[in-house]
């Protein structure tokens, strides 16, 4: 297969705004090719969130062991689990059967209507050392950070983090922590439209961005700028996918 393979670990949205569709549809815009593992079974439109049925973790062990033992996947994007304890087990599991796979986690604790999905772990160092980039929030970041204060250009050396919209007068910025360093990204449209899902999208067009080959820096450029035409696709929620 010409296209790069990019295993997505995520929850069923039946109103396709996000999860396992929001994925898919963005790896195929930006030229991947998806694969798909669903961690969860959600009932939710893009304004509502009524329930939510996880699969058991036996399964996605099985299933991942499965396709990573048959596919050179470039890439694994995570999204929503019910536990970084989970997260961490099937990271292991991937990287002692494809060591160089790169990791795209995208930390869903709770979704756009506030429901609570997961725990706030994920500054465990163990799990840290099998995550290429963490792309949080800032809500989501606060309750990693869980109180306390975290030297992000120290932390995230070896794991990158992508942090969403840390400015509250400028909309739109964005910081990506690497390397000890933190680089700023501005945005390339003057205002957006809040969407269901963009959390997904951004992380999932990484993701594809990486297994074409770019580097993270330019992965998240290029990301961020496919994630803003998707958010002004649409004046509703739901957003048009579009390379």
């Amino acid at each position: 297969m010409s296209r790069p393979l990019i295993l997505t670990i995520a929850g069923f949205d039946p109103s396709s705004g996000a999860g396992l569709s929001a994925d898919l549809k963005t790896i195929e815009q930006l030229g991947g090719y998806g694969l798909a593992i669903c961690s969860a079974l959600t009932l939710q439109t893009e304004n509502e969130f009524a329930s939510i049925q996880w699969r058991a973790s036996i399964h996605l062990k099985e299933e991942l062991t499965f396709l990573l033992s048959r596919y050179p996947v470039n890439v694994l994007k995570t999204g929503i689990l019910p536990s970084t304890g989970l997260l961490k087990e099937l990271l292991i599991t991937a990287h002692a059967l494809q060591p160089h796979l790169k990791v795209v986690v995208d930390p869903v604790m709770r979704s756009t209507t506030g429901q609570s999905f997961s725990d706030h772990d994920y500054l465990d160092a163990e799990l840290l050392r099998h995550v290429t980039v963490l792309t949080p929030n800032l809500s989501e970041w606060s309750a990693i950070e869980n109180g306390s204060v975290v030297n992000k250009t120290e932390t995230f050396v070896n794991t990158a983090l992508y942090l969403k919209s840390v400015d509250n007068e400028i909309p739109g910025v964005d910081e990506l922590y690497i390397g000890g360093e933190c680089k700023r990204l501005t945005s390339a449209v003057a205002s957006v439209f809040e969407k269901h899902g963009s959390g997904c999208v951004l992380a999932s067009a990484i993701a594809t961005e990486l297994a074409k080959g770019a580097t993270l820096e330019k992965a998240c450029t290029t990301a961020k700028c496919y994630t803003e035409t998707f958010l002004n696709s649409h004046p509703s929620k739901l957003g048009y996918h579009a390379a």
